[in-house]
């Protein structure tokens, strides 16, 4: 057989879109999603989903070439990369880089979003970090992570997971983002802003199909 091989946008899931903070407290995300710290020394995880049914029912993971999240950060308020992550103790590019970026991890929290998703175990244990998504080159990119604007990072293998797992999930493809510290404790804001009712967040997939 001759494949195609199509790209396309998986859209954002608006009702999935949503903040919980550490009192358990969830409100659903219509304009932007915070991550952070607050003046109060509270804290923000956001959730955010996408609409897996665009795509072919006989999609086999397989043949799922790429994906790619793309978000859009309006703000970045305070210091949260520097305040929000421990002390570091390990080495490496990847230290930096993650040291500089909102964590984002793959979950699945269902068409609603429940206070207990504020710290539902993931899916898997890899985590990842949103990085500029404009172009370039060099070494100093091993550096660049979370910036005002276009952000992404490769989820091929969490998108691939929740096609095998499609019916179960409900067509659901959904991430939290969070910092690995809840709060500094020092009544001052740390946080990013994503938006989500302009600029909003989607995937893009390439895959193949007969």
């Amino acid at each position: 057989k001759t494949f195609k091989r199509i790209t396309t946008n998986v859209l954002n899931k608006a009702s999935t879109n949503a903040e919980i903070n550490n009192t358990n407290t969830t409100s659903l995300a219509t304009l932007d999603i915070q991550v952070g710290d607050a003046a109060n020394n509270s804290s923000k995880r956001g959730f955010v989903g996408f609409d897996l049914s665009t795509l072919p029912a006989d999609l086999v993971p397989a043949n799922i070439e790429s994906a790619r999240i793309k978000m859009y950060v309006e703000a970045i308020v305070g210091q949260p990369f520097s305040q929000l992550f421990p002390p570091s103790n390990c080495t490496g590019s990847f230290c930096l880089l993650l040291g500089k970026s909102v964590v984002l991890e793959h979950v699945f929290y269902g068409n609603t979003v429940a206070a207990s998703a504020y710290d539902l175990t993931p899916l898997s244990s890899e985590v990842r970090g949103l990085s500029d998504d404009a172009p370039c080159a060099g070494f100093v990119c091993l550096f660049s992570g979370t910036v005002q604007g276009w952000n992404s990072d490769n989820v091929t293998a969490w998108v691939k997971d929740d096609v095998q797992n499609r019916v179960s999930r409900g067509n659901n493809s959904q991430y939290r983002l969070k910092f690995p510290i809840a709060t500094n404790g020092d009544n001052g804001i740390d946080r990013i802003e994503v938006k989500t009712n302009t600029n909003k967040p989607y995937i893009q997939v390439t895959y193949l199909i007969p």
